[in-house]
């Protein structure tokens, strides 16, 4: 009888067991996985709001989100990624709603293809470590306010193009170069910093943000300007190291600029 018992509860655990790793999974028919399952190739549930990929035992294993595979989803607000996430591809969340909350394991590193997040309501992101913020990734999303950031080396043309930023703090990611209109018609931007790495300004960086009253940069030698057009509309207060003020003024472009360069506190 004690053998009876004990087996039964054995089954009964083992059986609670699965139904709790099975409460953790989504249905399969809400997406299509590659045949390695390491790649979410489309999502195909329009009514998901939130999505815990990291929670589900078989989307935590995923390490590339393809091409166009949230597009336009307008119903989905909220998303985390899994923590081995590599890649995420070119408009992969396009339009989608991304009105809550976006969470990426902070430690990975993550490659982007273009225009992944562009035209989406996105409002608050902590990124992950990347090479390259890609082309067009957050363009016209006009309800992005704030942006945290890891390590990155560059930023794309119209990577940030007519968002809702306010101020931009670039300072230790490792950044060297801002591609052109990088940060154009921004017009809430009021203050950037930019960091001791930095090499290039690209063209139209700047250009459109009205309200930009203050940049530190903070770069060891003098970056490339590559052109006037990048304060087009407004200049900033540029502070930069004391012992580089001339060298700022005497230099190519920069010293269009020389009446609003002043050696930073």
């Amino acid at each position: 009888m004690k053998n009876i018992l004990l087996l039964a509860t054995v089954v009964l655990a083992f059986a609670s067991c699965s139904k709790s790793d099975d409460d953790n999974n989504l249905p399969s028919s809400d997406y299509k996985l590659s045949a390695d399952g390491l790649t979410l190739v489309q999502w195909t549930n329009s009514t998901t709001t939130t999505l815990d990929m990291q929670a589900d035992n078989k989307l935590q294993k995923v390490n590339t989100i393809g091409e166009n595979a949230f597009k336009g989803h307008k119903k989905l607000q909220t998303i985390t990624f899994p923590d081995n996430l590599k890649e995420i591809g070119a408009n992969a969340f396009e339009g989608a709603s991304l009105s809550g909350t976006v969470t990426f394991n902070t430690n990975a590193t993550v490659t982007f293809g273009k225009e992944a997040f562009k035209s989406s309501g996105i409002r608050v992101v902590k990124l992950p470590k990347t090479a390259e913020l890609s082309n067009s990734i957050f363009e016209q999303c006009s309800n992005l306010t704030e942006v945290t950031f890891s390590s990155v080396k560059k930023i794309g043309e119209n990577a940030f193009y007519q968002t809702a930023l306010t101020e931009v703090n670039l300072d230790n990611t490792g950044l060297t170069e801002l591609a052109g209109a990088g940060f154009s018609l921004c017009s809430n931007l009021t203050k950037i910093t930019l960091p001791t790495t930095l090499q290039s300004i690209g063209k139209l960086s700047f250009f459109g943000c009205s309200k930009l009253q203050t940049m530190i940069i903070n770069a060891e030698k003098v970056p490339t300007l590559v052109d006037k057009s990048a304060f087009h509309s407004s200049t900033p207060n540029i502070y930069v190291p004391s012992n580089l003020v001339d060298n700022y003024k005497a230099a190519n472009v920069w010293n269009e600029y020389k009446d609003h360069i002043f050696p930073k506190q």
